[in-house]
């Protein structure tokens, strides 16, 4: 028979087992139940009991292990928050330059308004005047990066813009989100494209203010700016029933000095895209030229041009190679686009961008019209 000693030495000796089994003891395995972790040592003689671990310290080892987690989890999102408030108070700092900083003017409880293709559309309330105004915030859909310099683009040239055809910035706050966000009047008529489907509305007048507003974007005193996205939609009414230009996230300032330009072209939406500009997507003043002719003829029309066309890639084939939109019949027009208007929207869609007239020409012939 084996003597004490003996047995001692030769489990001293024995491996480790490591596996883990559930609801049954082994030789050399390390046992898990509901209750307690337990090892088995070998031994030579079958019904000899297995050694447990301490229960008390198994658990405690456990209870370590999972506040250690969670500890780490806690530290990640502090820091997380921190980057995101670092960032944010960077971005104010940069926009500050150009517009002043609304976080302490604004009511917090902010009522979501408005989901667009790439921004939300806040309405808040100023604290000093009880005015409502309206918060746009550019969705992240991008690298951030890029939203970061659409939003401060658009800060600068709107903080250069004084007309009353161009929807004015009131200031840029971070409230309600963590971007930097873009404060302006709300605007409760909404955009021209929903304004004119009531057919009691003439488009004319707001056609005239469309290009008054863009005369003075393209003959600005500290050189000419290219909006780059004009459409119907990007055009505001006021309570007075006047066209304000707006969403300048894709504007350009020809002769500015300003760094925060975009990783990727200006944009522009395709349907009011001209020729030119479909492979580049730069923007031109005879692309805004092109894009306010097919302005002119959404609100006349009341619907988008190439409307009946189906797909992206068949705009895009009617744009390159044509043929342009026909001329809508006075049932949808209201027999309000004449000769005279068709004429000067077809000037706007030559296909060599030196044939189209310049905007003061165009605003001339506006003037006449209406």
């Amino acid at each position: 028979m084996e003597s004490p000693r003996s047995r001692q030495e030769n489990l001293s000796k024995a491996p480790l087992d490591y596996s883990i089994s559930h609801g049954e003891h082994r030789n050399g395995e390390a046992v898990v139940n509901s209750r307690h972790l337990t090892w088995c040592l070998p031994s030579n003689e079958e019904n000899t009991p297995p050694f447990p671990l301490w229960g008390a310290l198994a658990a405690l080892v456990q209870r370590a292990f999972r506040a250690l987690v969670k500890i780490l989890a806690s530290i990640y999102r502090v820091k997380k928050t921190l980057r995101q408030t670092n960032r944010s108070e960077t971005w104010l700092l940069r926009a500050a330059r150009y517009s002043s900083s609304l976080d302490n003017e604004i009511d917090h409880d902010c009522i979501l308004a408005i989901n667009t293709g790439n921004s939300t559309i806040y309405q808040g309330i100023l604290r000093s005047s009880g005015t409502r105004v309206a918060i746009k915030t550019i969705r992240w859909v991008v690298a951030d990066s890029v939203v970061v310099k659409r939003t401060l683009r658009e800060v600068h040239v709107c903080s250069k813009l004084r007309h009353d055809n161009i929807l004015p910035l009131l200031g840029i706050t971070t409230i309600p989100s963590q971007m930097v966000s873009i404060v302006t009047p709300w605007m409760s008529q909404g955009n021209a494209h929903d304004y004119v489907q009531d057919t009691s509305v003439d488009p004319r007048p707001l056609i005239l203010d469309i290009v008054r507003g863009l005369f003075y974007l393209h003959n600005h005193v500290l050189g000419p700016i290219i909006h780059g996205d004009l459409k119907g939609m990007n055009v505001l009414i006021s309570e007075k029933g006047r066209a304000l230009l707006t969403d300048f996230g894709h504007s350009r300032l020809t002769n500015s000095s300003f760094s925060m330009t975009a990783d990727r072209p200006c944009g522009g939406t395709l349907n009011w895209l001209a020729p030119e500009n479909v492979d580049t997507g730069e923007c031109s003043s005879p692309g805004d030229i092109w894009a306010f002719g097919m302005t002119a003829l959404e609100l006349f029309s009341r619907t988008n041009p190439f409307h009946g066309v189906q797909g992206q890639s068949a705009v895009l084939k009617r744009i390159v190679l044509g043929p342009l939109p026909s001329r809508p019949d006075d049932a949808w027009s209201c027999s309000r686009m004449t000769d005279a208007w068709w004429n000067m929207c077809s000037l706007c869609w030559e296909r060599d961008p030196l044939l189209r007239p310049e905007i003061s020409e165009l605003m001339g012939m506006i003037e006449q019209l209406v």
